[in-house]
């Protein structure tokens, strides 16, 4: 079993707790989860692109991008940031 840092455990639950909230419609507590997230973990992609995920619900397309670009600059291995950018948006 492979081991995984405190860090990338504490992010896996932040996705997990993010999805969760989102699908109660708990924006509130999404943003307040990854704004502690960005904080704390100010060069992980997760933080970023979960926010672009709230932005684009909230219809806020623009500030969306920019945070799934955001992610994407952090780590350009991060595929969900990746996937979102295509998603929601010109990739280029």
């Amino acid at each position: 079993m492979k081991n995984i840092s405190s860090q990338d455990f504490e992010l896996r639950s932040l996705c997990f707790a993010v999805r969760t909230f989102l699908y109660k419609h708990d924006y509130r507590k999404c943003v307040s989860l990854i704004s502690s997230a960005m904080g704390k973990y100010s060069h992980a992609p997760q933080p970023h692109n979960l926010f672009g995920i709230i932005l684009e619900r909230e219809g806020r397309h623009v500030e969306a991008m920019k945070h799934f670009c955001a992610a994407w600059s952090l780590d350009p291995t991060y595929q969900p940031a990746r996937h979102n950018l295509e998603h929601y948006g010109g990739f280029s």
